[in-house]
C-alpha cells in the first residue's frame, strides 16, 4: 500500500522463489526421517525402515542443498542490486522466469522410473525370439 511492491518483489523473487520451496522441501525430508524412526504401525526394524528411505531421503537432501547454494548465490549477487544498477523488471523477469522452471522441474519428478537396463535387454531378447 505504500508504494513499495514493485521493489519487494525485485529484492525478493530471484532468491525467494527457490529458497522458499527448498525450506519446504527440506521439511518433507524431515517428516520422512522422523516416520522412519518413529516407525507407527510399521513392524520392520528401524534398519529396515531407514534403508528403504535411504534413495528419496538422500534425493531429497542434495536437491534441497543445491537449490540453497543456487538461492544463496542469486542473494548475494543479483537480488542485493537495486535500480538504477539493475532495473526492477529484469530481477521480477528473472525470478519469474526461475518459478516457472522449478514448477516445470518438480512436476516432472517422481515418475515413472526409467527401466533398468536388464529389462531392456530381456525386452529385447524377448523380441528377437518371437521374430
Amino acid at each position: 500500500m505504500a508504494g513499495q511492491t514493485t521493489f519487494l518483489l525485485g529484492w525478493l523473487l530471484p532468491h525467494g522463489v527457490i529458497e522458499i520451496p527448498a525450506i519446504l522441501i527440506g521439511g518433507q525430508a524431515g517428516l520422512m526421517l522422523g516416520g522412519a524412526l518413529i516407525g507407527w504401525g510399521q513392524r520392520n526394524t528401524i534398519r529396515g525402515r531407514l534403508r528403504a528411505i535411504t534413495p528419496d531421503l538422500t534425493t531429497l537432501i542434495f536437491g534441497v542443498t543445491l537449490m540453497l547454494v543456487w538461492a544463496g548465490l542469486v542473494e548475494a549477487f543479483f537480488s542485493q542490486y537495486h535500480e538504477p544498477v539493475l532495473p526492477y523488471w529484469v530481477k521480477i523477469a528473472f525470478g519469474g522466469a526461475e518459478l516457472v522452471l522449478l514448477v516445470l522441474f518438480l512436476s516432472r519428478c517422481g515418475g515413472q522410473p526409467a527401466p533398468a537396463p536388464d529389462a531392456k535387454l530381456t525386452a529385447r531378447n524377448r523380441h528377437r525370439a518371437t521374430h
